[in-house]
């Protein structure tokens, strides 16, 4: 299988990650494409003989944009690449697979609602009311394709379904601190004393990676239509921290453990307005959700979190995140990069 993929800028340095993967020499084409800047013809260029076409882009930035600036490449980068696939340039499309997010099933919903509810399933979605930017941006651009894709008619040349990872962590082959990996880095090198009681619902990166592939290649009948859950065990964030430092403190690492007080929680809101949002539901495990389809369908077996939580802190030192201390060894690197770090 040969693979075009797409970045916003094709440079040695950032896509060395890519370009050193097993088989890329021979097997990958990387073209440059931007959700927002790029035109129409562009985006059919990049799809242009392709049968699969996965949609994974979106930005994930939870705090220090405008709603805008998440809603608007959400939404406008996903219609871009669907609009191309339904032009004669994606005439050979069989198959069109877009991430999106458990943020699209289970936001906007008050503890209380959230007891009531049960695990949310496929058929849920986010209350865009009452929703956060980024949880609101990942509704509206998974809405938007299902409505793209039903205006085609009954029986449309190409199928859709999604992808609906919850937080994704995990190995990281890119140096991009991203908002997943961002986090291991400020618990393994305690930018905070203290943590917030708020839990995540965890997924490994390798999971969402084997689903993507999965649901791009089984029989058109048993995927299309479908929003395939991705998600596995529910963390806090103090949880992590234990993971982290069971693993690292042995070698000079001190990830915080420690929750802070809701009443300090309340007071430190007033100067940190990121936490004001966590505080609704502080101390909970939060939304739960129906993974059966994934199981069943997809043939995921979960990889175990904590080990996700445990290689994303290598990843984050591998990468330069965190600074290497001399007593760690490295137990994980990229696929073909040297270890010569260890």
């Amino acid at each position: 299988m040969r693979v075009r993929a797409t970045v916003r800028r094709d440079t040695p340095e950032k896509t060395k990650h890519l370009r050193r993967l097993p088989h890329a020499a021979e097997r990958l084409e990387i073209v440059e494409l931007d959700l927002v800047k790029s035109s129409a013809a562009d985006f059919e260029r990049a799809v242009s003989g392709c049968t699969l076409v996965a949609h994974t882009a979106s930005p994930f930035i939870v705090s220090g944009v405008s709603e805008q600036d998440l809603i608007k490449p959400a939404v406008e980068g996903t219609l871009s690449v669907l609009r191309a696939v339904a032009t004669p340039a994606g005439a050979n499309v069989r198959k069109v697979v877009v991430t999106s997010s458990v943020a699209s099933v289970a936001a906007g919903y008050s503890p209380a609602e959230e007891d009531a509810h049960g695990p949310f399933s496929e058929k849920d979605w986010s209350k865009v009311e009452t929703a956060q930017p980024y949880p609101k941006s990942k509704t509206l651009a998974e809405r938007a394709a299902w409505e793209f894709w039903r205006s085609l008619g009954p029986s449309p040349t190409w199928s859709l379904c999604t992808v609906n990872p919850s937080f994704v962590q995990g190995p990281s082959i890119t140096p991009d601190a991203g908002t997943s990996v961002d986090i291991m880095r400020r618990l393994l090198g305690r930018e905070m004393p203290m943590v917030p009681a708020t839990a995540f619902s965890c997924v490994d990166v390798r999971d969402v990676a084997e689903a993507h592939l999965r649901a791009l290649t089984l029989p058109r009948e048993a995927t299309e239509g479908r929003r395939f859950i991705v998600a596995h065990d529910t963390l806090l964030f103090s949880e992590m921290g234990v993971v982290l430092r069971d693993e690292f403190a042995p070698a000079g690492y001190h990830p915080p453990t420690v929750t802070m007080p809701k009443w300090l929680a309340h007071v430190a809101a007033v100067f940190v307005p990121d936490l004001r949002g966590l505080l609704p539901g502080w101390g909970r495990k939060g939304a739960t959700y129906d993974v059966a389809p994934s199981r069943d369908v997809l043939g995921i077996q979960y990889h175990d979190v904590k080990e996700s939580v445990r290689l994303a802190g290598y990843s984050a030192v591998y990468h330069g995140l965190v600074p290497k201390k001399p007593a760690l060894q490295l137990k994980w690197v990229p696929p073909g990069a040297s270890d010569a770090q260890q």
